[in-house]
């Protein structure tokens, strides 16, 4: 794997207000280049998104199809 490519799936972004859904966010992310994507649950709309269990399983299959991991900053 060429080095750019392999230190991009380590780099990431992390969102707080440019985003109001976290799909849109994964996308952001994997069209940018960043592996990996930090959701801040200071915005309220992404706890709503997550509190619902079908919502989790449609993050997670589009992260996993774009390739970005995901991470959960708390308040």
């Amino acid at each position: 794997m060429p080095e750019q490519k392999a230190q991009n799936q380590r780099l990431g972004i992390q969102v707080l207000f440019d985003f109001t859904d976290i799909i849109a966010a994964i996308d952001f992310a994997a069209d940018t280049g960043f592996g990996v994507l930090e959701i801040n649950l200071g915005n309220i709309n992404f706890g709503n998104q997550l509190r619902r269990a079908s919502e989790r399983r449609k993050i997670k299959r589009q992260a996993g199809r774009r390739k970005v991991r995901l991470a959960v900053h708390a308040l």
